[in-house]
C-alpha cells in the first residue's frame, strides 16, 4: 500500500509576497507561488511571465555551432546526401522530423536512421553506420545521441562519412572526433542554458542554419520569429516528453509551440492531437473544436503515443506522420500510434500485475527497502514505466528486470525516490553486473539470472548503510494554505499566467483545511474519486485520480483536509474552477470525533467502561478482519487508515475492531502502530502456533452487560 506522504508548506517572505503584488498586480496567492519558484523581485518575476521569444539566446554562442553550420551548408551545396541519425523516442523523433521538414522546406534532400529499441538498443552502432555508408550518406547528423559515441564516429570516419553532433546528455571525459559536437553541457560550452532537450539543441542548430543562410550568421530576432513559427511545435513536444525542466528557453520554447498548436492547421498535428483526444475533427472540412491544450495534455495524451511507436513497434512511423502532408494517410498514421499505446497499456497493466504479484508471494522482498522485481519475457519497452509505477505507489525504489525466453541474461529498468541515488547504488553493487548506467532517479542494467538474489542483498544492504534511520520519506510540497475565498474564477485565471507548468516549474498546489465533502463518486472502474467539497458558502467539484476513496473510508459529511491544484474545466463552451486533488487527509472535525470514538474504546478495553453486546467480538469477527489483513497487509508496515477497514467489514464497530486490534497485539499475531490521525502501520508476524484468541486474558478481562 502506498506509504503516506509529509505535507511541507513552503514558507515566504512577507515583504517580497508584499512587493510583487503592489509591483505587479498579482494576488498575495500568486505573489507566494512566484517566491516559492525563485522569482522574488518584480523584474524577474515579470520576465518569468512574459515568456518572449526575444529572451532566447543567440544559437552561436553554442561551442563547435559555427563548425556545424559551415560542415552541412557544404554538404548541401555540394549535394552530398545527408543522413539524420535519432533516438526512438519522443524527443528524438521530434528532433528528426524538425530538421528533416527544416531541409525538405529548403529543397535540400536528406533520409533518416532510427535504431530498433529491441534489437539494436541506445545509440550508434557500427552496424547502423555500414548501412548508412553503403546508401551513399557523406554526413551523419546524430540528434539526442552521439555524446559517446567515439569509437562509431571514428569507425564512420573511416568509411569516407563525417559526423556532426547535437546532443544533450551528460558528456563523457573523452568526446567524439566529430566535425563539431553540440552540446551545452560542454564543459567547454558558454551557453547560458544547459537544459535544452534533444529537440531544443535540434532547433538552435536550424536557427543557426537559417541565420547563416539569410543573415551572414548575424543574430536577428525576425528569423528567429520565422523560425519558431515554423517548427517550435515539435520542439515543445519533443521537450515535455523528455520532461525538462519547464524553465529558461525551454519554458519559452513550450509556451509558444502550446500556443502554435491550439490553432494549427497542420496536417499531422491536427491528426495526432485529435487521435489522442485532446481535439475533435469536426468532419471533413477539418476545422476543429479545441480542448485546451497544455503541457500535461501533450505529456499524458501526445507524448506516449509517439513513445509508443519506439516501444512497440517502429519509431519510423512517427516520423513519417509528421512528415507527411495528406491527411488521409496522417489520420491512419495517428491511429497506428494509438494502436501501439493500447497495446502498450495492455504489457503494461500486465506487467504490473505480475510485479505486485511478485511482492504479495514474496513478502521479504516486499518488505525490503529496494524492490527488486523479476520475471520472464517482459517487455523491455514496458518495464521503465511499471518501475516507475510501483516506485510512486510503494514509495520505495524499484529495480524490475526481464529474462528472454531460455536466457539467463537480464536487463532491468530502476526508478528511484528523491534522495536515494540510485546510479551510486548500482556502482556500489557494480560487480554482480554485467553492465549499468544511468543517474540518480533512473537507471538500467543487465545482469545474470544467478545473481539476482545477490543483488536484491547487496542494494540493500547498501541502502541500510546509507541510510540507517529509513529510506527518504516522500514529500508533498505546498506552496501556501488557502481558504474558500481564494478558490475563484479570477484566482484560476491569474495562475494561468505562470503556466507552462511542468518538471521545474510544477503547477502551483495549495492547501484547502477542514473542508466538507459533500458529495463523493467513483469513477471508471472505481479507480477514481470525484468529490463535491463544500466550504463555506463555496461548493466546488474535485477529481482525485487512482484512489477509491469510498474504500478507505470516506463519505460524505467528513470533514477533509485536501492539496490539490486550481483547474479550470471547459465543457461546451462554459468555463467553470475545479480542484485536481493530489492528496487528501481526514479533517479536524473527522479526526476530533475519532479520538472521541477512540477513547471510549480504550475504556472499554481497560474495563472501565461496559462493553455493549454489539460492541463484543466473536470468533468470526476475529476471523473476518485477520483474513483481511492477509489480503491488505502483505507487506511489513503496510499503512491502513482505520475506517477503509470499516467500511470493508460493515458487521464491525469501531469499537469491536479497536477490542481486535488490542487482542491480536496481545496475543503477538499482529503489530499495529499509528501514524497519524487514522492510520496504522501493520504488521503480520509470522505464527507457528495457534492462538486460542477467545480465551485472551484481554478480552476475557472485558466487562460486558
Amino acid at each position: 500500500m502506498k506509504k503516506e506522504k509529509k505535507w511541507i508548506i513552503c514558507e515566504q517572505d512577507e515583504d517580497e509576497v508584499s512587493t510583487l503584488c503592489k509591483t505587479l498586480g498579482v494576488s498575495p496567492v500568486t505573489a507566494r507561488v512566484l517566491c516559492n519558484r525563485g522569482y522574488k523581485d518584480p523584474q524577474s518575476a515579470k520576465i518569468f511571465i512574459d515568456k518572449s521569444e526575444s529572451f532566447l539566446h543567440d544559437p552561436f554562442l553554442m561551442k563547435d555551432m559555427d563548425a556545424a553550420v559551415a560542415r552541412i551548408m557544404r554538404a548541401t551545396e555540394g549535394n552530398e546526401k545527408i543522413t539524420v541519425y535519432g533516438d526512438y523516442d519522443a524527443d528524438g523523433v521530434t528532433s528528426v522530423s524538425m530538421l528533416l521538414r527544416y531541409f525538405r522546406d529548403r529543397g535540400i534532400s536528406a533520409d533518416f536512421y532510427i535504431p530498433s529499441r529491441e534489437y539494436e538498443g541506445y545509440g550508434m552502432s557500427r552496424d547502423a553506420i555500414d548501412t548508412i555508408a553503403a546508401s551513399g550518406t557523406k554526413l551523419i547528423i546524430t540528434v539526442d545521441t552521439g555524446i559517446t559515441a567515439v569509437s562509431e564516429v571514428e569507425y564512420a570516419k573511416s568509411l569516407g562519412v563525417d559526423t556532426v553532433i547535437t546532443d544533450h546528455h551528460q558528456c563523457p571525459e573523452i568526446l567524439p572526433d566529430a566535425v563539431a559536437v553540440i552540446n551545452p553541457h560542454r564543459a567547454d560550452c558558454g551557453y547560458p542554458y544547459k537544459d535544452l532537450a534533444g529537440v531544443g539543441v535540434a532547433f538552435k542548430l536550424i536557427c543557426a542554419l537559417e541565420l547563416a543562410r539569410e543573415n551572414d550568421g548575424k543574430y536577428n530576432l525576425d528569423t528567429v520569429k520565422d523560425m519558431c513559427r515554423s517548427y517550435i511545435s515539435l520542439a515543445a513536444i519533443g521537450t515535455i516528453a523528455d520532461v525538462m525542466p519547464v524553465t529558461g528557453e525551454n519554458r519559452i520554447i513550450i509556451h509558444i509551440g502550446l500556443g502554435l498548436l491550439r490553432g494549427t492547421e497542420d496536417v499531422s498535428m491536427k491528426s495526432l492531437l485529435c487521435a489522442a483526444g485532446i481535439e475533435t475533427d469536426s468532419g471533413r472540412n477539418r476545422k476543429s473544436v479545441l480542448k485546451r491544450i497544455s503541457v500535461s495534455s501533450i505529456a499524458f495524451g501526445v507524448a506516449p503515443r509517439i513513445n509508443a511507436a519506439g516501444r512497440m513497434g517502429d519509431a519510423g512511423r512517427a516520423v513519417q506522420l509528421f512528415m507527411t502532408e495528406s491527411p488521409m494517410l496522417a489520420d491512419a498514421i495517428a491511429e497506428e500510434l494509438c494502436a501501439f499505446n493500447r497495446e502498450r497499456q495492455v504489457l503494461e497493466n500486465s506487467i504490473l500485475k505480475e510485479a505486485e504479484t511478485f511482492l504479495f508471494k514474496n513478502p521479504h522482498a516486499a518488505e525490503c527497502d529496494v524492490l527488486v522485481i523479476s520475471g520472464d519475457n517482459w517487455h523491455h519497452g514496458v518495464i521503465g514505466i511499471v518501475a516507475s509505477k510501483i516506485t510512486e505507489r510503494y514509495g520505495k525504489p524499484c529495480v524490475l528486470i526481464s529474462f528472454a525466453k531460455d536466457s539467463d541474461e537480464g536487463r532491468g529498468s530502476a526508478r528511484s525516490v528523491i534522495g536515494f541515488d540510485i546510479f551510486a547504488a548500482f556502482s556500489a553493487c557494480s560487480k554482480l553486473l554485467t553492465k549499468f548506467g544511468g543517474h540518480e532517479l533512473a537507471a538500467g542494467l543487465t545482469i545474470e539470472r544467478g545473481n539476482v538474489d545477490a543483488f536484491r542483498e547487496a542494494i540493500n544492504a547498501y541502502a541500510s548503510d546509507a541510510f540507517a534511520a529509513g529510506m527518504p520519506e516522500p514529500v508533498c510540497e505546498i506552496d501556501c494554505e488557502v481558504s474558500e475565498s481564494d478558490i475563484n474564477m479570477v484566482e484560476a485565471n491569474e495562475l494561468m499566467r505562470l503556466e507552462p507548468y511542468g518538471a521545474g516549474n510544477p503547477a502551483p498546489v495549495f492547501l484547502l483545511k477542514n473542508a466538507q465533502i459533500d458529495d463523493i463518486t467513483l469513477l471508471k472502474e472505481d479507480k477514481h474519486t470525484k468529490l463535491m467539497i463544500k466550504s463555506g458558502d463555496m461548493l466546488v467539484p474535485a477529481l482525485l485520480f487512482g484512489r477509491n476513496l469510498i474504500s478507505e473510508g470516506y463519505e460524505c459529511g467528513d470533514s477533509a483536509d485536501i492539496v490539490f491544484s486550481l483547474d479550470i474545466n471547459e465543457f461546451r463552451g462554459m468555463s467553470s474552477i475545479q480542484m485536481m486533488a493530489k492528496e487528501i487527509r481526514f479533517g479536524k472535525e473527522t479526526l476530533l470525533e475519532y479520538i472521541e470514538a477512540e477513547e471510549y474504546a480504550e475504556k472499554v478495553i481497560l474495563g472501565r467502561e461496559v462493553c455493549e453486546a454489539e460492541d463484543y467480538p466473536d470468533r468470526g469477527d476475529f476471523v473476518l478482519f485477520y483474513k483481511f489483513l492477509q489480503k491488505n497487509a502483505p507487506a511489513k508496515g503496510t499503512e491502513i487508515n482505520i475506517k477503509a477497514v470499516l467500511r470493508a467489514l460493515p458487521s464491525v464497530s469501531f469499537v469491536k475492531l479497536k477490542i481486535m486490534m488490542a487482542v491480536f497485539i496481545d496475543a503477538g499475531l499482529i503489530t499495529a502502530d499509528k501514524c497519524s490521525g487514522m492510520t496504522y502501520s501493520f504488521s503480520l508476524p509470522k505464527v507457528t502456533e495457534k492462538t486460542d484468541i477467545i480465551n485472551n486474558r484481554l478480552l476475557n478481562g472485558i466487562k460486558t452487560e
